[in-house]
């Protein structure tokens, strides 16, 4: 019941949201139906009348978890002050049984006062980028087919990839066998090509000028 509010902090595709989504499964698993979830949605035209509802609805259907993903954005696109979200999360008493999570792509657009104090969010978790074993272990675990010095290769040349490249790298890998004709099984040489082709991609997108330069 001291536990107020998790914040789940770093860049996209690491991670934050799948936490949640297994967080989700394994409440669910253990306690049915006894917990609600709410995601809430931030939008432009979210006043204050609408945070009341989404505060509101959390406290009537306890024990309930509410996330806010992306909470920097509250304050700054939509009509909701920095004063009022504070004070809704004041308001929220240790006893009533609901947890708050919030997610945000860029740490350093977080409020302060949202977690220097911990009756607001008491625990941070940092999702960072995967280090070079770790990206070997995921592509060994998404590639076992393929030879292990392929796999090194690719681990250390993607030092500032994050999972969701990782992940989207199998289903190039995919996608480019299927287009081969060699449906069975992802070949090495499919494989490299697949990472040589998101490997371009990544750089241009890095650099943004050099998409319209080079098309």
């Amino acid at each position: 019941t001291y536990k107020r509010g998790f914040l789940l902090i770093g860049n996209p595709g690491n991670g934050k949201t799948l936490m949640i989504r297994n967080l989700f499964r394994k409440i669910y698993k253990e306690y049915g139906e006894k917990v609600s979830f709410f995601l809430a949605s931030i939008s432009r035209g979210l006043d204050t009348d609408g945070l009341e509802e989404i505060f509101r609805k959390a406290n009537e259907e306890t024990p309930s978890v509410l996330v806010f993903e992306d909470i920097e954005s509250l304050t700054k696109d939509s009509y909701i002050t920095r004063s009022e979200f504070l004070n809704k999360l004041d308001g929220i008493k240790a006893e009533d049984g609901v947890l708050i999570i919030g997610t945000t792509n860029n740490p350093a657009d977080v409020d302060n006062a949202l977690i220097q104090r911990p009756s607001r969010f008491d625990r941070v978790w940092y999702f960072k980028l995967p280090n070079e074993k770790l990206r070997l272990e995921y592509l060994k675990i998404n590639f076992p087919q393929m030879k292990e010095e392929n796999l090194i290769k690719i681990s250390k040349e993607t030092s500032d990839w994050n999972f969701s490249y990782l992940n989207e790298l199998r289903i190039s890998s995919a996608l480019l066998s299927i287009a081969d004709h060699l449906n069975e099984k992802i070949s090495d040489d499919t494989f490299l090509k697949a990472f040589e082709l998101l490997k371009k991609q990544f750089e241009l997108c890095k650099n943004k000028e050099k998409i319209l330069e080079e098309g």
